[in-house]
């Protein structure tokens, strides 16, 4: 894991590397080389000349990046990632947004854009310094399929700029919590820690550039969902886990078993029971997915989610995903 540091002037590499903690260059071209590589060709600077240097940091957290960039006076940022998300946050100076429509919209200290496969984004910068997200297409997946199995609906990038102050500033306290998290001293930060930091990021930037209003709605009509169903079901998400069953949901939420069943079926067809089946079932899918290139097994992938028998799980897995989960392994 890459430890971030303090922005220093140091030699142009050829490419960026894990050892490249901080970056400062006032040659144009070696700045467009070092970008190009550093996100892998989805962003590009363009009137960059020589002067006011271009400065980079960086904290590497696997599956989310965080990078510090001072950007000189007049350049253009272009960016069209082919899969994940990144987000730019103004620290300093300010941005233009420009849209497809050629019109503009100046982003101060505090406010973001974003930018995601189908959602490339022009930003033009007045000597700013900014943040930059990135978030893995895998940990999007991730969240966004928990979150879409948890409401029954889809959750997708939808804006590039914030849907109102309220989810920009949502997204900025998530950030910030992070930062003061991982950046000041990434080696104190364990991997529990820099696990929940990459799921507060994706799920913040879901929501801040989602449409939240669409994203949570129920598949079966378009009722309010019980606050006592909500509930149930948040608990079942954060404890999937563990040995959980019906008494423990309904103590959860304070109701009887029986009126838990009740509320499963009526808003949701399907039992408690089912439920955590299938929530469980698509935690391990997600593990089988992630683990394609590495050494994980199907037998260990089933047992950590409850599946004691393997060829049970392997049955289930099929009817489900349409392949067997030794399939979704290889990848």
């Amino acid at each position: 894991m890459t430890q971030a540091s303090r922005l220093r002037d140091l030699d142009v590499p050829e490419e960026p590397s894990s050892s490249a903690h901080a970056f400062s260059t006032t040659d144009p071209a070696a700045g467009d080389r070092f970008i190009g590589a550093l996100y892998g060709g989805a962003v590009r600077l363009l009137g960059f000349t020589r002067g006011t240097p271009l400065r980079h940091a960086r904290y590497d957290g696997g599956e989310f990046t965080l990078d510090e960039v001072t950007l000189p006076r007049g350049v253009r940022l272009e960016a069209a990632p082919e899969s994940g998300a990144l987000i730019f946050e103004v620290v300093s100076g300010d941005l233009r947004f420009m849209d497809d429509e050629g019109q503009t919209t100046l982003l101060s200290a505090g406010e973001s854009a974003l930018a995601a496969s189908g959602l490339p984004i022009t930003l033009q910068a007045t000597q700013a310094r900014i943040r930059i997200v990135g978030l893995a297409a895998s940990l999007l997946r991730r969240v966004a399929g928990e979150q879409a199995l948890l409401f029954q609906g889809s959750i997708e990038f939808q804006h590039r700029l914030p849907v109102d102050q309220a989810s920009n500033d949502t997204w900025a306290r998530c950030l910030r919590f992070v930062l003061e998290t991982v950046w000041p001293s990434p080696s104190g930060a364990g991997m529990l820690l820099v696990d929940a930091c990459a799921r507060t990021l994706a799920a913040a930037a879901l929501t801040t550039f989602g449409d939240s209003e669409r994203s949570i709605t129920l598949a079966t009509d378009d009722a309010q969902m019980p606050a006592q169903l909500k509930r149930a079901m948040w608990f079942v998400n954060g404890k999937v886990d563990s040995d959980i069953g019906i008494q423990e949901i309904a103590d959860a939420v304070h109701l009887s078993p029986r009126a838990v069943q009740y509320l499963f079926r009526r808003h949701l067809n399907t039992t408690p029971t089912e439920y955590v089946r299938r929530l469980r079932l698509h935690r391990a899918h997600q593990d089988l997915l992630a683990g394609s290139n590495g050494s994980a097994t199907v037998s260990a992938i089933a047992t950590r989610w409850g599946f004691a028998h393997t060829g049970r799980f392997a049955v289930l897995y099929r009817q489900t995903y349409g392949q067997s989960p030794h399939q979704t392994l290889r990848g």
